[in-house]
Formats: structure tokens, sequence, C-alpha cells
């Protein structure tokens, strides 16, 4: 089996024993860095990422390789499709910042790649969700407005 792993950060345990993997950290950057062409510390810190990766998976019998990828995480996957033929892609994130990145990753790589696309790392907390806002489908925050309850009613309505 071959795995794709994109990791976003830190080493997070993956089962992958006995597979081929390829860990490419994308050189994640600011916007300002981005748009001053500055991406050499980016790119370090994907570098030793990689590295710690790496030297991590290969005590669990993977037999692993490793890159640096583009700054943009979808594109790093496209990179990487060409010369590595994945059975399945997994993305790593532990940060706020790198679980929302995570999140709009892997349903943008399912839609453009047809592999199955998972997330591995800490998990996000799951909303709660009352029975108004799963028959209305509205966010619970909104369902219950200071402003607007059922005994207000608005100009123009009875």
């Amino acid at each position: 089996m071959n795995v794709l792993i994109i990791a976003l950060d830190s080493f997070t345990p993956v089962p992958v024993a006995n597979a081929d993997v390829l860990v490419v950290a994308p050189a994640l950057n600011s916007r300002l860095h981005r748009w001053l062409s500055d991406e050499d510390g980016a790119r370090c810190k994907a570098a030793a990422l990689v590295s710690a990766w790496v030297d991590r998976l290969q005590q669990s019998e993977a037999r692993v390789q490793g890159r640096v990828g583009d700054a943009d995480p979808l594109q790093a996957i496209a990179d990487a499709l060409p010369t590595f033929a994945a059975d399945e892609i997994v993305i790593v994130a532990q940060s706020d910042r790198s679980l929302r990145l995570a999140d709009e990753l892997v349903s943008r790589a399912r839609r453009r790649f047809g592999l199955p696309v998972g997330r591995a790392g800490q998990e996000r907390p799951r909303p709660v969700y009352t029975a108004r806002t799963f028959r209305t489908g509205i966010d619970a925050p909104a369902a219950v407005s200071p402003a607007l309850d059922s005994t207000t009613t608005r100009k123009g309505t009875s």
C-alpha cells in the first residue's frame, strides 16, 4: 500500500507499518512572506519537519521517503502524485490553524484527486446541535437571538 502523508505539523502517530510512505511537508508561509517571495524560512521549517517524520516512521518498518512541498498544500499533493502512486492520502494536523487548513484540504483533495483522503491528528470539538438547529439547518448561535425570539414580531408581520 502507498500512503501519501501531508505533514502540516509535528509528528503524529499514523498506522503505516509495512507500507510505502511519502511524507510531504508543504512550505507553509504567511501571506506577507509569500507576497515578498521570502520562503527560505518556511522551506527550512518544512525540511526539519520532513526529517523528523521520516526518522519516526522508519522505526515502524515502513519504507519512507520525504520531501518539501509547495507552499499550497493542494499543489504539493498534485506535485507528489505523478512520481508516487498513492493509494490514499493522509493529512496530519495538530494546531488550530492547521486543523482548519486540514479540514478544507480534505474535501478539496477528495474532489480533485479521486483518492481516499483522511485526516489524522488532534480532533476538533464537535458542535452541539439542538432539535431546532437540526430541523431548521441554522447554526446554534444564530438560532437563539436575544434580539428576536418567538414572542417578538417584526414590523409588517403579525
